[in-house]
């Protein structure tokens, strides 16, 4: 059982810039697609209080023309053994799409 997933992607915009789209709540929900008024759940059915939450960690490394962001996510072990595999399938997709999200939203605004 896996308990991480880690992604990378080389974008075009300067250190500066990914950090406001990652730290700016206004712009990290117009790229990542959600209002950051309140937490969203997979299953509204699904009582998420009793598990611990994974964690999300953004690492930015200027490099040549831009800058290079690694997504990493950890804490999967800890999930229910009936949610680890549609959680750590949907994440590892989901990341995939924020990965192009944020570079097309960088890429345009800097």
């Amino acid at each position: 059982m896996e308990d991480r997933l880690e992604k990378s992607i080389e974008l075009s915009a300067p250190v500066e810039r990914v950090w406001r789209a990652l730290t700016d709540s206004r712009e990290f929900g117009e790229w990542f697609l959600v209002k950051m008024e309140g937490p969203y759940a997979v299953d509204p059915q699904a009582d998420y209080s009793q598990e611990t939450p994974t964690l999300v960690e953004f690492r930015l490394e200027a490099i040549r023309g831009g800058t290079l962001l690694t997504v990493t996510e950890s804490g999967f072990a800890k999930l229910p053994k009936e949610r680890y595999a549609d959680a750590f399938r949907m994440n590892n997709r989901g990341w995939e799409q924020q990965l192009e999200h944020i570079e097309a939203y960088v890429s345009k605004a800097s």
